[in-house]
This record gives structure tokens, C-alpha cells and sequence, in this order.
């Protein structure tokens, strides 16, 4: 062994623990002479001997007042906001309270607009709006299992809530989200349709309120009348701008609902209101079936005069059965001498013939007709008398003659029994 083997071999050998803890301290070394600097203190503002900012300082204290000022001002006016919301609310709730506390019981019997559809029947029940004695109903009466036109299954046994959520109509929610009821003076499918929007102000929840309000007044309930009695008295007092709540002594609920008397309906209708009237509106068969095909052009001609056919068959049936209380309007006449044919209905219904009678109305709004055709005229509309003449092929007409011209006028003859 060479003289410098010797010499390596006797040098002592490093420790591995301490190589690797003198890397780690170099590296520590290493970082803390990359990193920064901690930041000084923040010197509190220098003042004078009179206690004053320094001059350097005031326009960012200045900045900040401002801002702070600005703060306090918008929490201040958020204040004022809630303050103003809370005493709207409290008095909405006041006047709401104010209502329950002077509702206006509707007992009155309900006069029954029925036939088939594209009769009049709107045009009808918008002559009564407004007269002092009747309680008008808003739009078609849809109270039932979902099914318009059909009598609701009211059982005394169930809950009061069951019962308004049978009786409820669907419609009311939606007029009331828009705070609108519009009112078509054209068909749908026609362009650039002329419509009349009129204020409909009816919460549907204070509607309930006042319908279960109602069935605790008169508890306990005994009859399916007086449920729908309830049902009506929370309609026209939940309708808060209903403008003939409260002028005069009621005789009439008055309501238009097509093919509701048709069938087991008619005997479910004098059932319930045994001082019941029925009204149904004859329009001869090629004027009627001129407006039922513009409404739907595509619909079977023979599937259109077999409704007209069961309206005309239900007239007759119920004359027999019901005859006091049964009253054929012509259509004709209804449109083309509304006075005389109003002054009919009212001696018809003893109530006294108010002018208000001749013009149609929505809550006293004038409305314009609910035609199958294009119209922009507001009260009674008299082409729909005639216009078949120019609309129906000689075809169409020799058709409609052959089907539906005996029954006419055997039905025709009730009109004319009705008093002048």
C-alpha cells in the first residue's frame, strides 16, 4: 500500500446524519435571504402640536369619510324602503281584514245561460253585467272536477278545503298573475288580433279565506246548495274591484256555462236550484253553423250540426219538463233588437230592465263581440245574422236545410211563447 493509500484510509469518515442536516440548514439559509422583507408598522398619522393631521393625509381621510357618509346615507334610505314596505303590507292586510269583515252573502239563485257553444252565450252574460240585481259572474262558470260544464260531486262529509279545491276555477290564478281579463274581439287564429284588457283584481288566496270564512259562518252545512252559495260569496267579494258588489239587493246569480242542463246536468241543475231559470239562446242552423266552422275550419260539418241538433233537442226537453222556469232567447233578436229581447229576459227573471241591459259590458267596461270573425266594434255586433249568406256554398246551405231545418223550427216556436 502506497504512503497515500495509508493517508486515505486513516482519514476518519464523515457522518451521513450530519451532511444531510447541513444541507437542510443552507437550504433554510438560502430561502430566508430570497424572501422578503416584513413590512414596516403602520405608522399611526403624524399631528402637529395641535392635534391636526398632517396635511399629506387629509385627502385620504377625506376619501373615506365620504365613503362612509355615502354608506350610512343608502343604509339609511334601505331603512326608510323596509319602514315603507312594512306599513303597505300592514295596510294591504287591514283593507284585505276590512273586506272579511263586511263580505256581502251571495244566497241568491243561480239564472243558468246553456246551450251549445258559438250561440251567444258570452254576448249574454256580458248584457248582464252590471245590472243592479244580478250578480254577474266574471267569465264562463267552471266550477267541477276539472271538466267544464259538468256539476261538481260535493260531498257533506269531506273537509271545507276539499270542497273549494272541487270548486275552484282554474282561470282565476292566471287573470289574476296578469291583472287582466282579456277579452278576444276576433277569433285566436286570426292576425293582429284585436283584444280588450280590463282590470281583474281577485287574490285566489283570499278567495279561499273568504270560502272557508263563509262555511263557518253558516255551519253546519246541510245541502250542496249551500256550499256553492259559500263558493259564490267569496267570488264576488274576493274580486276586490268587482264595481257591482255593492249596488243594491241582489235577485240573480247570472252565469253562462254551455251543455252544463244538457242530459243528467239538467236534472243535477233544478236539484240544487229547485227557483232556478234556465236561458238558452237559439240561433238558427246556418248561421251558427257559419260561426262554429270559422271557429275550427278543419272540424267535420256532420260532427257541428249534430251539436246543434242535441242544443235544439235539449231546448225541447227541458220547455216539457221545466217549462215555467225555461226561456228560449232568439239569437236574432238578441243582436238585432237587444232591447226587446232584454226587456223579455228581465220580465222573464222579475228583475227591473235597466239600460245597462242593451250594451255589453265587462265589470262596466264596454267589450266588443267574441266573433269567429274579424271585428273591431265594441257592443252588439249584428253581422253574424246574415253573414252566412255569404260564407256558405248553395251546397252547404241545401245540407244544413235537409238536417236541420224541422227541427228549427219546432224549437223556434218556444221563442215565440216567451213573453214580450
Amino acid at each position: 500500500m502506497s504512503e497515500a493509500e495509508r493517508t486515505e484510509a486513516e482519514r476518519p469518515r464523515r457522518n451521513p446524519n450530519k451532511v444531510e442536516r447541513k444541507q437542510v440548514k443552507d437550504a433554510r439559509r438560502s430561502q430566508r435571504k430570497r424572501a422578503p422583507s416584513p413590512k414596516a408598522p403602520v405608522e399611526p398619522p403624524e399631528v402637529n402640536g395641535n392635534g391636526a393631521v398632517s396635511a399629506d393625509l387629509e385627502p385620504s381621510l377625506a376619501r373615506i369619510e365620504q365613503a362612509a357618509a355615502g354608506q350610512a346615507a343608502r343604509t339609511e334610505e334601505l331603512l326608510d324602503l323596509v319602514s315603507r314596505a312594512t306599513h303597505l303590507r300592514e295596510g294591504a292586510e287591514q283593507a284585505l281584514q276590512v273586506r272579511r269583515d263586511n263580505v256581502v252573502s251571495v244566497r241568491e239563485p243561480l239564472a243558468l245561460i246553456c246551450q251549445a257553444q258559438r250561440s251567444g252565450g258570452t254576448l249574454l252574460a256580458r248584457l248582464f253585467d252590471g245590472h243592479p240585481q244580478c250578480h254577474a259572474h266574471p267569465h264562463e262558470l267552471h266550477i267541477g272536477q276539472r271538466r267544464p260544464h259538468t256539476w261538481p260531486d260535493l260531498s257533506l262529509d269531506e273537509p271545507p278545503e276539499s270542497w273549494f279545491e272541487t270548486l275552484r276555477e282554474e282561470y282565476i290564478p292566471g287573470f289574476f298573475s296578469r291583472g287582466r281579463r282579456v277579452i278576444p274581439l276576433k277569433a285566436p287564429d286570426r292576425p293582429h288580433q284585436q283584444v280588450g284588457r280590463h282590470p281583474f283584481i281577485l287574490p285566489p288566496d283570499l278567495q279561499r279565506l273568504l270560502f272557508l270564512d263563509e262555511v263557518e259562518r253558516r255551519s253546519p252545512i246541510s245541502s250542496e246548495r249551500e256550499i256553492l252559495d259559500c263558493y259564490m260569496t267569496s267570488l264576488f267579494n274576493a274580486w276586490l274591484d268587482n264595481q257591482n258588489l255593492y249596488t243594491g239587493p241582489k235577485r240573480w246569480v247570472v252565469a253562462f256555462s254551455p251543455r252544463r242542463a244538457w242530459g243528467d246536468g239538467l236534472d243535477r241543475y233544478f236539484q240544487i236550484y229547485p227557483e232556478g231559470r234556465l236561458i238558452s239562446i237559439l240561433r238558427d242552423p246556418w248561421s251558427w253553423f257559419t260561426s262554429a266552422q270559422g271557429r275550427d275550419p278543419r272540424a267535420d260539418p256532420d260532427i257541428l250540426l249534430e251539436a246543434w241538433k242535441r242544443s235544439a233537442g235539449e231546448m225541447l226537453r227541458a220547455s216539457r219538463e221545466h217549462g215555467d222556469q225555461f226561456h228560449v232567447a232568439r239569437f236574432d233578436e238578441l243582436v238585432l233588437d237587444t232591447r226587446k229581447a232584454m226587456r223579455r229576459l228581465s220580465k222573464f227573471l222579475g228583475i227591473d230592465y235597466s239600460p245597462k241591459l242593451a250594451a255589453p259590458t265587462f265589470n262596466d267596461f264596454p267589450v266588443g263581440a267574441n266573433s269567429s270573425f274579424d271585428t273591431k266594434e265594441v257592443g252588439v255586433v249584428k253581422d253574424p245574422v246574415q253573414r252566412y249568406d255569404k260564407v256558405l256554398s248553395d251546397a252547404q246551405k241545401d245540407l244544413i236545410k235537409t238536417g236541420c231545418e224541422e227541427l228549427y223550427q219546432e224549437t223556434l216556436a218556444l221563442a215565440e211563447q216567451s213573453p214580450s
